[in-house]
């Protein structure tokens, strides 16, 4: 076990140092790219854990290892995948170094990490262009062709496509979503996230009078809706889709990336009962596991407590007892929802927090006698949905949840790879005739709520970087049209 400093007076000079880099640092910039303010809100939330465990006198070198490698692994993971994100990185993680230099007093770390560091900043100074590279975007005029999907609280979303290739165009009001912090967290989630069980989104750039986001279409039904066509799922499908939206968690949370409004509206089944999640507006960047020589202590330490910052995001009835949506709380709603056909308690969104609070902390959780509920199931449905956080299955490492015998049978790595399906004749008929049913639903709303238009929208001649990309695969599409077209 990693000793605890000695700290005296003579550091208290690096609580300052820790300070002024995060009031430098943590500020955004919409000339950034997505990648680019990923890696900034990164190394500021990695100063900022180091701060408050040194002001608590709870910080090790051990802790210093850990964070300061892991962030490092950030950096060469982005060397590959972002290049001018890497070199803000490799900027950061030397200002970094200069206030933590001296806490490691006595250790070669601080000049491996240097000399590390100024070699991947050299090799990236050949690499990057002087100024981002412009990105080549679709006209609005491509997407004439289109048909409503549905709408919601941040946009419409219509079916169309682009040079052959199938898309969800979704369409954001420029004044529901005005440059925020919150928006900026949801960019970069949606650039960077890539899991067979999360939605691809394949651009996002502005328009005349909102936001575009370009995505793959999914031809299925949300779960919410499924579920309560048949009342609720076998144990079979539930165990199943639990273990696919824990993959699509695991793996967010492992980027970087805390969901916070996981729900079964917010789940889309299709055939072979293969889930998607989607939907992101909510989500907040966290401190991710990065390729590192150490096993992450502190990743694990973190699990069950972060980031309480006591914020009302997503659905009440899916926020956990400490006011925040975390992985074995939200994950275990959905579970329970699922095999009993509905959530365990209801809130509406006028309740006021205090009631909330006491409702949540002071619930006895109801199964239902007709679920006819396995052992296996109660006791991991239980587990999740403790009230205290740090008592939750899979708050002290993940494995504990992957593990638990509620999954015994479930193909992991088939899960991950999005290879494994699991049919049910009930599913696929009601699959069958979802576009139907989603449809006429979506026709009621549409005479009753007022959308925007997607053939009112013009191409907007300046983008932000910071809200502007697209994905390989669409940029080669565009490249291919963009060329013919000449």
């Amino acid at each position: 076990m990693s000793k605890r400093l000695h700290l005296s007076s003579d550091f208290s000079w690096v609580c300052c140092g820790f300070s002024n880099f995060l009031r430098r640092r943590r500020v955004f910039k919409l000339t950034h790219t997505p990648e680019e303010f990923f890696v900034n809100e990164q190394m500021c939330l990695v100063t900022y854990e180091i701060l408050v465990r040194f002001r608590k006198k709870v910080l090790s070198r051990g802790d210093i290892l850990d964070e300061v490698e892991n962030i490092f692994g950030l950096i060469a993971e982005m060397s590959i995948k972002a290049i001018s994100a890497a070199r803000l990185g490799t900027v950061l993680f030397d200002e970094l170094l200069n206030v933590i230099v001296d806490l490691m007093d006595g250790f070669d770390s601080p000049l491996t990490w240097k000399r590390s560091n100024q070699k991947l900043r050299d090799s990236l100074e050949n690499a990057l262009p002087a100024r981002h590279p412009k990105i080549l975007l679709p006209s609005m005029d491509s997407f004439r062709e289109h048909s409503l999907i549905g709408q919601g609280g941040f946009g419409t979303v219509y079916k169309t496509t682009f040079g052959g290739m199938p898309l969800a165009l979704k369409l954001i009001e420029r004044h529901t979503c005005e440059p925020f912090k919150g928006l900026f967290h949801e960019k970069a989630a949606i650039r960077l996230l890539r899991h067979p069980r999360i939605v691809v989104t394949h651009a996002s750039f502005r328009c005349s009078r909102g936001y575009v986001l370009l995505m793959e279409p999914v031809n299925g039904i949300d779960l919410y809706r499924l579920i309560h066509s048949f009342r609720n799922l076998s144990h079979t499908v539930t165990k199943f889709l639990t273990a696919q939206l824990v993959s699509a968690v695991l793996y967010m949370h492992s980027t970087g990336f805390l969901h916070r409004d996981i729900k079964p509206s917010n789940v889309i089944i299709t055939s072979g009962c293969a889930l998607k999640l989607c939907d992101f507006d909510t989500c907040k960047i966290s401190i991710g596991k990065y390729p590192s020589v150490r096993p992450s202590r502190n990743f694990n330490r973190r699990s069950s407590a972060e980031f309480h910052d006591a914020m009302f995001n997503g659905t009440v009835t899916y926020t956990a007892p400490e006011v925040l949506n975390q992985l074995p709380w939200s994950v275990g709603l959905t579970n329970y929802h699922m095999y009993c056909g509905s959530s365990p308690f209801r809130f509406s969104r006028s309740v006021s927090r205090k009631r909330m609070s006491y409702v949540l902390r002071t619930y006895n959780i109801i199964y239902p006698a007709w679920c006819a509920a396995t052992a296996d199931f109660l006791n991991f449905s239980k587990v999740l949905l403790r009230k205290n956080p740090q008592l939750r299955l899979g708050s002290k490492s993940y494995r504990d949840l992957v593990g638990h015998k509620y999954f015994s049978g479930i193909p992991w790595s088939a899960v991950e790879s999005s290879s494994a399906v699991l049919r049910d004749d009930q599913i696929e008929g009601m699959l069958g005739v979802g576009e139907g049913l989603i449809t006429k639903t979506l026709l009621k709303k549409k005479k009753r709520k007022h959308f925007i238009e997607l053939v009112d929208m013009q191409n907007c001649p300046h983008q932000y970087p910071l809200l502007t990309f697209v994905s390989e695969e669409f940029g080669k599409l565009l490249l291919a049209r963009s060329s013919a077209e000449q």
